[in-house]
């Protein structure tokens, strides 16, 4: 492919917005008392396939983390009362992750004004980059 000054001003515009995107999304987070990577971890507990929740590996699969890490962010959350830890019913070692009432609703609460923001985006960055 070759990139002409339309790609090269789509990839401007598109990156531009998810800069935009990141740091109000650091805004809105904040506003609750949160990070944005709380905000992903609870977002990772909330959308997790299984009804049974993801484990702490799962979580730091989807942040691009270590597990360690993954632990420490887990941890603050379930001192914060937004996530709590359950027994694996499947597997008595390991455990579970799920949202408190309070983690469910900061969750919705944030991803109320994500959702439309982000489809507005995918909107917009197949109008800039298509060919």
């Amino acid at each position: 492919m070759v990139l002409t000054d339309r790609h090269f001003a789509g990839l401007l515009a598109v990156r531009s917005d998810l800069a935009e995107f990141h740091s109000g999304g650091e805004r809105l987070a904040r506003q609750l008392g949160l990070s944005h990577v709380q905000h992903h971890v609870l977002l990772s507990v909330r959308g997790h396939p299984l009804q049974v929740g993801p484990r702490v590996a799962d979580v730091a699969r989807a942040l691009s983390i270590a597990s360690p890490s993954a632990v420490e962010l887990i941890a603050r959350l379930v001192r914060a009362g937004l996530v709590q830890r359950q027994p694996d019913p499947a597997d008595r070692r390991a455990t579970r992750l799920a949202l408190s009432e309070l983690g469910d609703q900061a969750v919705h609460q944030l991803s109320q004004d994500h959702l439309p923001r982000l489809q507005e985006l995918t909107s917009r960055a197949a109008t800039l980059l298509g060919d």
